[in-house]
């Protein structure tokens, strides 16, 4: 049979309109159940209240509960990898992260990669904080690098070994201003490093805002500034790295994902109802009082590329420090 153009981008028009019809299709009719959203860590912490936040005020929106399924360890890869896997229906969402993306991005062996996902929006800024035990002697962040200057590699920064986010940040901030400083990793998970940084048997740690503002509250352990462009609501008095003359902005982040594959109607309807969500005051207000800043994408296209310039800078990190995700 001759070969006839015409007759093929008729073909492939009338697949792409079957395509677009079967999406849309799919999309009146979503959700007909509830939808999952795995959490990569246990109830209770910040990570965890901000995505039930998120799933009770979205599910309204959609119609049907919004299910929280917590799966934490291995450093989010279970969570992330069960979600990689799931059918590509819409009805398996992923609590994503900064760490699941610098995992799947620049991990070795993490069974999945960035492509796996399909971003749907961010739903939280998660600022970090130079927090330090009470038995240094700084008052300040400017303070504590003139004290670390005197004992090159004499002061322990605590984090969950390497490749994590605390480990980085706190790593490419000693780089940064010119400091040495030992890491001390956890295996025990954040709330080890923690109880160590307030017993004094470590002294600095770069963590997310809602793991140690009550600590700092109840006077076991001081925060010397904060790696944002301007100060944190939830804690006003800590100022930031930028306003101590140690310019330093970076953070982490959560997100909602997909596995890949949606149909772009599902992502379109999810996005929808998840930015509504991060927007409502019911959302905001609740999400400050936790430490987090609310953060919506303006759409999921938007998330992706907010996705890639975040790994880029990363990559560049983790290549200085010599560091590799495992």
């Amino acid at each position: 049979m001759p070969f006839d153009p015409l007759k093929l981008c008729a073909a492939a028009l009338a697949a792409a309109c079957s395509c677009v019809a079967a999406s849309t299709a799919l999309a009146q009719g979503f959700p007909a159940k509830p939808v999952t959203l795995i959490v990569p860590y246990g109830p209770g912490g910040p990570a965890d209240t901000s995505a039930r936040l998120v799933a009770e005020i979205a599910g309204r929106t959609l119609g049907q509960p919004m299910v929280i399924e917590n799966r934490p360890g291995a450093a989010t890869k279970i969570a992330a990898a069960q979600v990689a896997r799931a059918p590509k229906d819409g009805y398996t969402l992923l609590e994503c992260t900064s760490s699941t993306m610098l995992t799947a991005s620049l991990a070795k062996n993490a069974g999945f990669t960035a492509d796996d996902f399909t971003p749907i929006s961010l739903i939280a800024s998660n600022p970090f904080v130079m927090s330090v035990s009470q038995e240094v002697p700084a008052r300040t962040a400017r303070e504590f690098v003139d004290y670390a200057k005197t004992r090159p590699g004499k002061l322990n920064l605590g984090s969950l070994g390497a490749g994590s986010v605390e480990e980085i940040m706190g790593r490419w901030f000693a780089h940064s201003i010119g400091i040495e400083l030992t890491p001390i990793p956890y295996k025990s998970g954040l709330s080890g490093a923690i109880q160590d940084l307030i017993a004094g048997r470590i002294e600095v740690m770069f963590d997310a805002i809602g793991n140690s503002t009550q600590y700092y509250r109840a006077g076991r352990l001081k925060l010397l500034g904060v790696a944002t462009a301007v100060r944190v609501p939830s804690i006003p008095d800590v100022p930031t790295l930028t306003e101590q003359g140690l310019p330093f902005v970076n953070g982490s982040w959560l997100g909602v994902c997909g596995p890949a594959g949606l149909a772009p109607a599902v992502v379109q309807k999810l996005s929808q109802a998840i930015v509504a969500a991060v927007q409502s005051e019911e959302y905001q207000s609740r999400i400050k009082a936790i430490g987090f800043i609310p953060l919506s994408s303006k759409s999921p296209e938007d998330f992706k590329q907010f996705t890639a310039s975040y790994l880029v800078q990363w990559a560049e990190m983790t290549r200085v420090l010599g560091i590799q995700l495992e």
